[in-house]
């Protein structure tokens, strides 16, 4: 592995050289910036591994040692492998070699590990009105984060304050137009908005494989539960929406005009429930009505008609027996 070429530097790089070099790649190839980019992260370790090598003059001078091209016995001629034999004793040099091979055998498949940045996420509780979020809205999410504030660096370590900021984040609601993984959780409509990087800030000391001490910038998410308000009357299955309404018995039976219903985004319609003889199970459904799926469909809007028993506490007790006899003779 080349590691002057990893950092784009010359062979001839001074410390500041390397050390300028590296935090412009580390910061454009850094996990936190490329979240699920294995590409990224292996560049940052390669990136890593290199300034690790080059800042540090001990290990740069036995890197350099290494890969100088007279390292390597040619064809003719005196390479630098006959060179230690013939200027160390035999077991001097095998000792050397030996515990070379144990220091790369211990460093091998050593992978880089990324500290963890969840005690930065910040958790939001919202409430909006489900009717708002199926005609579409703005919401406006505020808080107040740690964010980080550079001055400078001393030697290798970033200089740096901590300052409370307030955020205002305009986030636009549409469950026509927009997927959101909404659930319905005891009786209550919700879901989850994940903000990314606009969380707590902070700068975590780590100790790398070398022993060295390294800097880490983190950033926090902010997650926003909304609680989406309804009324009892409206529940939510999957990406459907499922829209109860109360209908008389004598509408059912006697009213010879159609019934008028609206959904809860203003819409109407007049329904026909003429020789209805289910009264268990009396849907009307309104394809593509319902919420927005992750599939880019929307779900359908189902309204489901309960009828109400009529109450005979203060009915008269003729008419009530007289309603029995004609229930009867009907069956």
């Amino acid at each position: 592995m080349d590691y002057y070429s990893i950092l784009g530097i010359p062979k001839n790089a001074n410390e500041s050289d390397i050390k300028k070099a590296y935090r412009k790649l580390a910061m454009q190839y850094h996990p936190d910036k490329n979240s699920g980019d294995k590409s990224a992260e292996d560049k940052f370790k390669n990136i890593l591994e290199a300034y690790q090598i080059l800042s540090d003059a001990k290990k740069r001078n036995e890197y350099d040692l290494k890969n100088n091209p007279f390292t390597k016995t040619q064809a003719s001629g005196f390479g630098f492998d006959d060179f230690l034999r013939n200027s160390f004793k035999s077991d001097d040099f095998r000792t050397k070699r030996r515990n070379d091979n144990e220091k790369a055998r211990k460093n091998q498949g050593r992978t880089y590990n990324i500290p963890k940045s969840d005690y930065l996420n910040i958790i939001l509780d919202k409430e909006v009105s489900l009717e708002d979020a199926m005609k579409g809205m703005e919401l406006v999410i505020s808080f107040v984060r740690d964010k980080i504030e550079y001055s400078g660096t001393v030697g290798s370590m970033l200089q740096y304050t901590k300052i409370n900021e307030t955020k205002d984040v305009t986030i636009k609601l549409d469950l026509k137009t927009i997927y959101l993984n909404v659930k319905e959780d005891s009786g209550k409509v919700v879901a989850k908005v994940r903000l990314s990087k606009l969380g707590n800030e902070d700068i975590i000391d780590n100790v790398n494989m070398w022993g060295d001490i390294e800097q880490y910038p983190l950033i926090g998410d902010v997650h926003v539960n909304i609680n989406f308000l309804k009324a009892d009357s409206i529940t939510i299955n999957n990406t459907d929406i499922v829209h109860k309404i109360n209908i008389s018995l004598y509408d059912i039976l006697f009213n010879s005009k159609k019934i008028g219903v609206e959904t809860i985004i203003g819409k109407k319609y007049n329904v026909n429930l003429k020789k209805i003889s289910n009264l268990s199970n009396i849907d009307m459904v309104i394809p593509g009505e319902g919420l927005f799926s992750e599939d880019g469909t929307r779900g359908k809007y189902l309204i489901k008609f309960e009828v109400v028993a009529p109450s005979f506490d203060k009915a008269d007790p003729e008419k009530v027996s007289q309603i029995k006899e004609l229930l009867n003779s009907l069956e």
